[in-house]
């Protein structure tokens, strides 16, 4: 009985080492540069270059002729995870903020809209308050 085979290959970014695409031969024509990984009966390439957890990350590396999948530090640097805390600091602060005073608070009181409720003194606890917040972001920042 005549039986079907169908090559599987990856593809590699050189500089990083990382496989950036796996095919078969059923779908795609490999390029020079491409690695044979097996020859199959499946029409379909198994293998999942990409994350689920990470999105837009590579997920394996091709070294020596091994497929190596990345380690969690590899997929998500330290530099990406101080921006993400960051952001968080960021987006806390903002809350407490504007738990407190929200725009339309904000802006009555710097254009101090209400003579009697929105007093210098009213603007300046306010701003005293903003201050405080953001001192104390600035603060978890450094920590990190």
């Amino acid at each position: 009985m005549f039986e079907i085979k169908y090559k599987h290959y990856i593809r590699i970014n050189n500089k990083t080492q990382e496989i950036i695409h796996a095919f078969s031969n059923a779908f795609e024509q490999p390029e020079k540069e491409d690695i044979l990984l097996y020859e199959t009966e499946q029409r379909h390439c198994q293998l999942q270059v990409m994350s689920e957890k990470y999105i837009g990350k590579y997920k394996y590396k091709y070294i020596n002729g091994k497929i190596i999948e990345k380690s969690e530090d590899e997929l998500y640097q330290i530099e990406e995870r101080k921006a993400d805390k960051i952001k968080e600091i960021k987006a806390e602060a903002e809350r407490k903020i504007l738990e407190k005073y929200p725009y339309y608070k904000q802006i009555n009181l710097i254009a101090e809209m209400d003579s009697k409720k929105d007093t210098k003194e009213k603007k300046q606890e306010m701003i005293e308050f903003i201050n405080s917040i953001r001192d104390w972001s600035d603060g978890e920042e450094l920590k990190i």
